[in-house]
């Protein structure tokens, strides 16, 4: 595989976990060329090896004995360096970090952030720390290197000089998420409880508060720290019980309510993927994780899906208009529409108009008299599926109508036509056809075919006749000139 072209990274990937799916299931860890297997004995990792070697040997692989390590009790391996007491910065990347040069302009300071936000989760109260210096990267901040952006620097480097660990993680044991909230913005630990009936650090998270999220009551701020907190730590949380430890005592009773404000009520959905309790503690025990929300930085990965957002009363039309927002080929009818410019567009002003509010304005198709939505590309299937699937399942012709009477897109007929002979419930539930009667002999049944064929004579065309029996063969054609004589030939022969 040569290296430089654009799927080679995909297809590489593709091809070792086919080769190695076998043992990628059950133990390895596989990235590109770097396959990482665990064990925690020495006669297990023999027997691993040999599987993993046999496989390799199978899929027409070969090693180069000089890249390869064997039974080390920690590893370097994506930038972190692995061991049996847990996960840290990898050597090469701390060194990278030890070694960065003073902040000279805002440029310096977004490479040096996003280098240390790499390792974020490894350095408790990392908001506080960077805040100095994530400061200089608002818009109405002028650059200012002062004592507090120096001492901020200093610090991050040596935090991660010093290579902090945190506790590898592992879905067997006991795992508590501990959250919290302030006005300035949120923050969760992931933390597991090992043999020694101790706590220990996962993984750290905070992130700042939009300036809607600061408006909002305080217990609407706890409520948001702890869904944040779960979407975060989602792809740990899935699938095992475990306990949300927060500083509100009224979240515990918060989703047993009956009436719900909307935006809580959003939030609820999502917490019910869950299989959580939820533990009340005094602020006083909550420190470690209050000062992370008191102090946090913007998310580099910020929740898209926590956007503020009164979903109980979203309508379809909110969503066509949203929808419409985000395609391109509408946003340029919407443009042309907007500008007035009747220039070279007479058909988009003739076939389109814009209808409703000026932040909430939709692009509508004109039809036979009435207007109609304009569906955008990416969300046809949901249309189908609501007035196809989600009603009962009715004909093509039914279907169309519905559709027909409140939206429109392109070659909507053969749209939905291919919708509605691929819907497997309806091929499932169809009737069966009356099956045809089998032919018993020869010229029970005699199709005929009239054509014409070659220059017109005046008076008429020239015609030419195909006779087949059905079930049997075909009969040469007969030319000629008059459809009568055509005929009677015809009925003589046969």
């Amino acid at each position: 595989m040569p290296f430089g072209l654009a799927n080679a990274p995909s297809i590489f990937q593709r091809t070792m976990n086919k080769i190695l799916a076998e043992a990628k299931i059950k133990y390895a860890l596989i990235y590109m060329d770097d396959v990482l297997i665990p064990a925690k004995s020495y006669s297990e990792g023999i027997s691993r090896l040999r599987e993993v070697l046999s496989l390799l040997q199978k899929g027409g692989l070969t090693l180069k004995l000089s890249k390869c390590h064997f039974f080390y009790d920690k590893i370097d391996f994506l930038g972190f360096e692995v061991s049996a007491n847990g996960i840290r910065p990898g050597y090469q990347k701390t060194l990278a970090i030890s070694e960065f040069p003073k902040p000279k302009n805002i440029h310096d300071i977004r490479r040096f952030i996003g280098l240390t936000s790499f390792f974020r989760r490894f350095i408790k109260n990392f908001a506080i720390i960077a805040r100095p210096l994530t400061d200089l990267l608002k818009k109405n901040f002028s650059w200012n290197w002062t004592d507090q952006q120096e001492n901020s620097f200093i610090t991050l480097k040596s935090k991660l000089v010093e290579r902090p660990i945190l506790a590898l993680y592992d879905q067997k044991l006991e795992t508590e998420l501990h959250t919290d909230a302030s006005k300035i913005g949120i923050a969760g630990i992931l933390l597991q409880k090992g043999a020694d009936n101790l706590l220990r650090p996962v993984a750290y998270y905070s992130r700042k508060n939009t300036s809607e999220e600061q408006r909002m009551h305080s217990f609407e701020q706890e409520t948001l720290a702890v869904i944040s907190s779960l979407n975060r730590f989602r792809v740990y949380l899935l699938g095992i019980k475990f306990k949300i430890v927060t500083d509100c005592s009224a979240l515990r009773t918060t989703f047993t309510k009956r009436d719900l404000i909307p935006r809580i009520a959003r939030w609820w959905i999502q917490f019910q993927e869950f299989d959580c309790e939820i533990e009340y503690r005094p602020g006083n025990k909550m420190g470690h994780v209050d000062a992370l929300s008191r102090g946090p930085v913007n998310d580099s990965n910020p929740d898209t899906d926590l956007q503020i957002l009164d979903v109980l009363n979203f309508t379809t039309e909110d969503w066509i208009a949203t929808i419409q927002n985000n395609d391109e080929e509408i946003k340029r009818i919407k443009e042309i529409l907007e500008s007035k410019n009747t220039k070279d567009t007479v058909d988009i002003y003739n076939n389109y108009q814009l209808k409703g509010l000026q932040t909430n304005c939709k692009v509508y198709r004109n039809i036979d008299g009435g207007i109609r939505w304009v569906v955008p590309r990416g969300v046809r299937w949901q249309i189908l599926r609501m007035n196809h699937d989600d009603i009962g399942h009715f004909g093509f012709e039914k279907t169309l109508e519905r559709v027909r009477s409140t939206y429109w897109f392109p070659k909507m007929r053969k749209f939905i036509k291919k919708y509605c002979n691929s819907c497997l419930e309806c091929a499932y539930h169809k009737v069966p056809g009356v099956l045809s009667s089998v032919l018993s002999s020869v010229w029970r049944f005699i199709a005929t075919a009239f054509i014409s064929a070659g220059e017109p004579i005046i008076g008429g065309v020239r015609i030419h006749e195909w006779r087949s029996q059905l079930g049997s063969q075909f009969v040469p054609a007969i030319r000629s000139d008059d459809l009568r004589r055509t005929l009677d030939t015809a009925l003589n022969q046969t």
